[in-house]
């Protein structure tokens, strides 16, 4: 029974302290004493002394591994604090979430797809990748959340690399209130803002107007409901492949023995986007991707359209200018063509593979890629009318009449009107051959 009850024995010692330690003891080696008494009624007194001897003997041994024991249990305690210290910390960013529950981010990426409006909520899109695959391979899966909640997330990821940077004093900017619903009055009207997406695109969020102080019905101004408050400083970096965890060179002597282990398991951005976010489907993956490929503005359309009129109408002018070319010019034209080893069949062929690309830059919404070979195009096509338009413009050839005067004859390759066979005409002072009949 003094066996048995050792464990409770210490474990209360440690509690107490030295002084209640004693009365404790007594009571317990009462308890004992009391309980061999009524076993060994018929024992002599010499075994009840030896029971008082032992009981004393067991004290003293106890007295001396109480300190060892009460040291061994507190450091064990704060070992198990730090661990679970560390699991608990920042429960915003802990997932919960049944069977996907990630402890550890290290191998896991994340990237903003686009801000779009779905089931009347506007929600980020993103993709996360494991298995330390830097977005280039098949997601892991493909989520949205609501605007609000990512930001969540992302300013918390904001002010870590604050703090990596050595920034005490990092304040979050004022952009940042607008996270949830917020009522700004301006002048002595009163307005309900929000972070949301924004309406000119689907890679950039801004802040929108609301006509409700619970922020579920926009307000729209023309054909538009974002403010013009400027929120460069937390912009979402769409498009962008961001590594889960935010590794950072730090001296032992200012950091714990969990400060890695935390920084694992305490990813603000993919952890908080985790904890909020649902799966996107089919129909959710299609929402704004039309708009994500081609990414065309309205001035981008204008200017590309202006471009291809003016390429047709200068490859018309070039088709008219070579119908009525000298069959000699011509001939010098193929000749050139045929010592570089080409046919004009050639050049036709890389004309229309070139268009090609560039309806393919366009639709894939390689923007830049697109302007830059319909420039090309239209560049080359310019060049080659005006090299037409010196060359063959009006030619002049001067004949020696029978006479010894000079003869001028004047071909004209504009005009509609007027036949090759008549582009000789008489020009004052000239001869002209009579007709022979």
């Amino acid at each position: 029974s003094i066996i048995n009850n050792y464990s409770t024995f210490t474990y209360n010692s440690c509690k107490i302290g030295p002084f209640s330690l004693f009365i404790l003891f007594q009571d317990f080696v009462y308890e004992e004493e009391v309980k061999g008494l009524n076993h060994l009624q018929s024992k002599s007194r010499q075994m009840e002394r030896q029971m008082r001897a032992v009981a004393v003997l067991l004290f003293i041994a106890i007295a001396a591994l109480l300190p060892l024991s009460c040291f061994a249990a507190d450091d064990y305690n704060n070992n198990q604090y730090d661990e679970n210290n560390a699991e608990n910390q920042y429960e915003g960013y802990e997932m919960e979430n049944g069977d996907d529950y990630i402890q550890y981010w290290t191998a896991y990426h994340i990237q903003p797809k686009r801000c779009v409006v779905y089931k009347g909520i506007d929600v980020i899109v993103f993709d996360v990748f494991g298995d330390d695959d830097q977005c280039s391979k098949t997601p892991q899966g493909t989520y949205y959340a609501p605007v609000p909640e990512y930001m969540e997330g992302w300013l918390s990821e904001i002010a870590q690399k604050m703090e990596d940077q050595g920034v005490d004093d990092y304040v979050p900017p004022e952009s940042s209130d607008y996270q949830y619903c917020t009522q700004t009055q301006v002048d002595d009207s009163v307005y309900n803002l929000m972070l949301g997406c924004a309406d000119n695109t689907t890679q950039s969020i801004a802040v929108n107007v609301y006509s409700d102080d619970q922020c579920e019905n926009k307000l729209v101004y023309g054909d538009t409901d974002d403010s013009r408050i400027d929120i460069s400083d937390i912009q979402v970096p769409f498009k962008k492949c961001q590594s889960c965890v935010n590794w950072v060179n730090k001296n032992d002597d200012q950091i714990d023995d969990q400060f890695y282990v935390n920084r694992q398991m305490l990813a603000p951005l993919c952890s908080t986007a985790w904890n909020y976010k649902e799966n996107c489907g089919k129909k959710c993956q299609k929402i704004g991707l039309a708009e994500e490929k081609e990414g065309w503005t309205t001035s981008d359309l204008t200017l590309i359209i202006t471009m291809l009129a003016f390429g047709s109408i200068v490859t018309g002018l070039i088709w008219r200018r070579r119908s009525r070319m000298p069959s000699k010019d011509a001939l010098v034209e193929q000749a050139a063509l045929a010592s570089a080893g080409l046919q004009q069949i050639h050049i036709a062929a890389f004309g229309v593979v070139l268009l090609l690309l560039i309806a393919g830059a366009a639709w894939a919404g390689f923007k830049n890629l697109a302007f830059t070979l319909l420039l090309l195009v239209d560049f080359t096509l310019f060049a080659y009318f005006l090299k037409l338009t010196l060359d063959y413009s009006s030619p002049v050839e001067e004949i020696v009449g029978p006479d010894g005067q000079i003869i001028t004859k004047v071909n004209s390759y504009d005009s509609d009107d007027e036949s090759k066979e008549s582009s000789v005409r008489p020009q004052h002072g000239t001869y002209m051959l009579p007709t022979l009949t």
